[in-house]
Formats: C-alpha cells, structure tokens, sequence
C-alpha cells in the first residue's frame, strides 16, 4: 500500500485552478500521469466533483487532510518483521528506494506498540 499526496484540482475552466482544494489528500495505490495528473482513492473517502479535472499529484508536499492523517500508517515493516518509522523512511539519507521498495507493510503504534495495518503476505 502505498500513498501519493494530491489535492482536487477543481473545474480549471479558465486555467488558473482557482476552485482547487486546499488540503492535501493521501492517495492508496495510486499513479501519476505527467507528473500533473494522479489517480486513486483518498484514505478519507474524498472523492472528485461531478465536474472536477480530478486529482492534482502534490510531489514533495506533506499531506494535511486531518481525515487521511489519522489513517494514514505511522511505521512499516519489512517481510523479516523489521520496522521503520514513516519519518524515516521519508526523509533519512540512509532510507534509499531499496528500503523503501522493502518495507511496504503499512504500521500504526497503538498503545506503544506497532501493528501491521494489514496482514502481511
């Protein structure tokens, strides 16, 4: 499971996407077209207006939806069991694409400890 953040783009009926959303949503299992366009289902059940463009890909932005926080996965672990925190992973030298591609069972800390979000595969 991994996450993108992205905004709703709004109509962009006149090109300056003023009617685009202001938080910044996590998206599950979704892809980028262009490095503009994202698609995928937001953690919070935001979904696109009946005449929005859809999703704007927020590369490098944080996500701010307080909905999509409070589900979104504070640690991963690896298939031996290993954890790492999301911080981590986000923002170390150390974390390279290798661990990152690794660890990819999403983790909430729970009462100090960590537990799987989903059963591991």
């Amino acid at each position: 499971m991994k996450f993108i953040p992205a905004k709703l783009a709004g109509r962009c009926a006149d090109g300056f996407e003023r009617g685009q959303g202001v938080k910044v949503h996590a998206l599950i299992n979704a892809t980028v077209q262009d490095h503009t366009f994202a698609y995928g289902d937001a953690l919070c059940k935001a979904e696109p207006g009946r005449r929005s463009v859809g999703w704007s890909a927020m590369e490098g932005y944080g996500v701010t939806c307080p909905k999509c926080l409070k589900k979104m996965p504070t640690h991963w672990m690896d298939s031996f069991g290993n954890i790492a925190t999301n911080e981590w992973l986000q923002t170390s030298d150390k974390s390279t694409s290798d661990y990152r591609a690794e660890y990819n069972i999403p983790c909430k800390e729970i009462g100090g400890k960590v537990i799987p979000m989903v059963e591991p595969s």
